[in-house]
């Protein structure tokens, strides 16, 4: 009997050991990559050779990078001039499939809400910030985006954070096009 409960009791500390050291070795590591508003240039430039796998699989691809456009690009507004936040999806429409782009509708409503409203008084237009999310499924990449709200002159308005995350499938081609998405 005592030799059953030894065994049980080892038996039991492997077992923790082992889920243990799994969950150390499967645990996503946090995402890096930011961006903020993308310029979009024709020149090449070169890129740096990878100096280790790992900093292969954590370098964004041509997806990761369409995505982080796109959601900078959908997350750009400026109050005092578009009607609303779907404005900003409108202007992103060349970044989607043409069938895509045509389910783009803008509500007849105009955007509400204290930060809006703020933002349009002051002239501000938000500034974005754009993370990948690296634990997502296969053919979704996930970008959550935060932003502040900026004056002409520069000035940051004090207002309460706020951040979307978006959701996009992208074709494989490249130029990669948006074939649909959501957000949250």
């Amino acid at each position: 009997m005592r030799r059953t409960l030894i065994i049980s009791v080892l038996g039991l500390a492997i077992i923790a050991l082992l889920v243990f050291a799994g969950i150390k070795i499967v645990a996503p590591q946090p995402a890096s990559e930011t961006t903020t508003l993308p310029s979009i240039s024709t020149a090449s430039t070169p890129t740096p050779a990878a100096t280790s796998e790992a900093a292969q699989e954590t370098a964004p691809s041509s997806k990761d990078k369409a995505a982080l456009h796109a959601a900078t690009v959908m997350s750009t507004w400026t109050p005092a001039k578009d009607f609303n936040r779907t404005a900003s999806e409108l202007r992103a429409r060349d970044l989607m499939t043409p069938s895509r782009a045509k389910k783009v509708l803008a509500p007849v409503r105009p955007a509400t809400g204290e930060q809006w409203l703020t933002a349009a008084a002051a002239n501000a237009t938000s500034v974005p910030t754009a993370t990948l999310n690296r634990a997502t499924e296969k053919d979704i990449i996930s970008v959550t985006v935060t932003w502040v709200w900026k004056t002409h002159a520069g000035k940051i308005l004090d207002l309460p954070a706020e951040q979307r995350t978006y959701y996009f499938q992208l074709t494989d081609n490249n130029p990669h096009k948006i074939s649909d998405y959501s957000y949250e």
